[in-house]
């Protein structure tokens, strides 16, 4: 059984490199729509007005494909700039009604081999629908790519790259997705959230102790007694504050407002 050239291998090989550059603009849509559809089979389909569909629908079939794509990888991102390729999802009836429309044709050569050929079928009405028809065809492809989770766009200005390594399956990026131009974004995000959750945990602990001295209420200023026993523990526990400078009492005073809030809402 033989795969025809649409669905080959071949045919499949580095697609994600060539929508990425077809969507930042750096090859023509003609080289990408070239690979699914030929020449001759648009100005087939369009009685010989080849060049209407070039000069006037040739950037819906970009815009489309641009439009699946983000969408796609949306799915696998959340609010918190997670990116989370693995799991991003793509409506099956979307899928279901591509392929009712497209239909994979079988039939056997002379030579006796069996051949599948995933062509584009369908004949739109208008040079619009074609595009669109077009992009999608294109774009099942990238979804039965094994490469596909590689292809992503830089969360800071939107430029589509492809991933070196394949993303592992279960890890998601937590500090977002960026260009090489913008990689040194995601540095700083690691650092802001490394800053965070370490002064979460200190503000945490400062309020699990306050509620101790609350309860024993011994002869001392709230501040001072606080950040003693917070030196304490974190000299005890050091796996866990081993960045941690040394507490004083202006900073107990300084963060109140976060621990009263950290104690109201146990």
């Amino acid at each position: 059984m033989q795969l025809d050239d649409f669905w080959s291998s071949q045919s499949k090989r580095n697609i994600e490199e060539r929508i990425a550059a077809l969507l930042n603009g750096d090859i023509e849509w003609r080289d990408v729509a070239g690979r699914v559809v030929s020449r001759a089979q648009l100005i087939a389909a369009f009685s010989g007005d080849f060049s209407e569909f070039e000069n006037n629908h040739g950037l819906e079939f970009q815009e489309a494909m641009r439009s699946l794509v983000s969408t796609w990888i949306a799915t696998g991102r959340n609010s918190n700039g997670i990116d989370a390729p693995w799991d991003r999802t793509y409506p099956s009836e979307r899928i279901q009604t591509f392929w009712s429309r497209n239909s994979p044709y079988v039939y056997q050569a002379e030579d006796g081999r069996i051949h599948i050929n995933f062509g584009s079928r369908h004949n739109p009405d208008s040079p619009s629908e074609w595009a669109q028809n077009l992009a999608e065809s294109y774009f099942v492809r990238l979804l039965d790519s094994p490469r596909r989770e590689c292809l992503s766009n830089c969360m800071k200005c939107g430029k589509y790259f492809v991933r070196v390594r394949q993303p592992k399956r279960g890890i998601p990026t937590r500090n977002g997705s960026f260009c090489l131009e913008h990689r040194d974004e995601r540095k700083s995000r690691n650092i802001k959230d490394t800053r965070k959750i370490r002064k979460e945990r200190l503000i945490e602990l400062a309020s699990r102790l306050a509620i101790q001295y609350a309860q024993q209420n011994p002869r001392e200023a709230a501040q001072g007694w606080i950040a003693r026993y917070m030196n304490r523990e974190m000299l005890k526990n050091q796996r866990r504050y081993h960045w941690a400078a040394p507490v004083t009492p202006k900073w107990v005073t300084q963060n109140a407002r976060a621990i009263r809030e950290v104690i109201q809402a146990q």
